[in-house]
């Protein structure tokens, strides 16, 4: 699959899932409930109940089902419901006297934060795309850099390369990242 046929599959799930086909919303969960429990981690700074939210967020997709009209109401929806899960959450913290001042105030502040997160995740989306497409060298050596924080020596030493090599597939990698993203706009 060409990475510029990423919203046919999109579109696929979204047909699958109004049908009620339950291996059309797990391919959907798969996909974004690592975005969305990212997302929700950002507010809430707990792993655990980050996920409880995202998990919260797919029951109340499964209920609605039939009910979306393409991807962006879709992806609209589950943002829009984790973000409100995570500001319940967290009054509830307050309530049980765990303040978090940071997010209890629904503010300017925190409706662009969260625009900012929703933004930033969804870039990540894309990123994460486009490496399935990278070769399998170039994207190892992006994952250990950028993703596990390796320097160059280290990553030549683990795939047993040169560093040279190794800062020419972080080159292209990033080329082919960056060159993907701006077709985006």
């Amino acid at each position: 699959m060409n990475i510029h046929e990423h919203k046919q599959p999109e579109e696929e799930l979204l047909l699958r899932l109004s049908e009620g086909n339950l291996d059309g919303f797990r391919a959907l969960m798969e996909w974004y409930f690592p975005l969305l429990a990212a997302f929700a981690e950002k507010f809430v700074s707990d792993r655990a109940l980050a996920q409880d939210i995202a998990q919260d967020t797919f029951i109340k997709v499964w209920q609605r089902h039939a009910s979306f009209g393409n991807m962006l109401a879709l992806r609209k929806f589950m943002y829009v419901t984790t973000r409100n899960g995570c500001l319940n959450a967290l009054r509830e913290r307050q309530r049980a006297g765990k303040r978090d001042e940071r997010f209890v105030q629904q503010d300017v502040e925190n409706e662009r934060f969260a625009t900012d997160e929703i933004l930033y995740t969804e870039m990540l989306a894309q990123v994460r795309k486009t490496m399935e497409h990278l070769p399998e060298k170039m994207r190892q050596v992006f994952t250990l850099a950028y993703v596990d924080g390796l320097n160059n020596q280290e990553i030549a030493e683990r795939l047993q390369l040169s560093q040279q090599t190794v800062r020419n597939q972080k080159t292209r990698a990033l080329q082919i990242i960056k060159g993907h993203l701006g077709e985006k706009r």
